[in-house]
């Protein structure tokens, strides 16, 4: 009479620890991805690029990734974007989905655009002004 309540406790523990690292997993993936995003001269292809090859490396499929606005070349200083990153969970189960099969979990990261120059060009910063000249004896002798 037991047994069957533990079976069914050990099944829900392994499944929502399963569903805790596929979120986990999406936030890692999305807060990469809006990272590469947001650089000056990154591009919508290269933050997809880094999403998926998150994603891959945590073995999540079927996600689909979506940034709002659309990363450009030259993101205008302080502006919003948003990653956001979806996927099931039932094609992510350890094995046979009781509890969370049909849903689908959602991870979404916000950062603020770098931005840089006008013309994509990385400006050096001014070189540091020299040292006064030393007055008076040196104490090394």
């Amino acid at each position: 009479m037991c047994l069957p309540v533990i079976v069914l406790l050990v099944f829900a523990c392994i499944e929502a620890t399963n569903s805790i690292f596929l979120k986990q997993a999406l936030a890692a993936s999305a807060y990469e991805g809006v990272r590469v995003a947001i650089r000056n001269g990154g591009t919508q292809a290269a933050a997809e690029a880094r999403c998926e090859e998150v994603l891959e490396a945590r073995r999540v499929r079927g996600a689909t990734v979506e940034f709002t606005p659309s990363p450009t070349e030259v993101q205008p200083r302080g502006t919003d974007l948003t990653c956001t990153i979806t996927a099931p969970c039932g094609e992510n189960a350890v094995g046979p989905s009781w509890f969370f099969g049909g849903r689908t979990l959602r991870a979404s990261v916000t950062m603020v655009g770098e931005g840089g120059p006008s013309s994509g060009e990385v400006t050096a910063p001014a070189p540091a002004p020299e040292p006064p000249p030393r007055r008076g004896r040196s104490r090394g002798r």
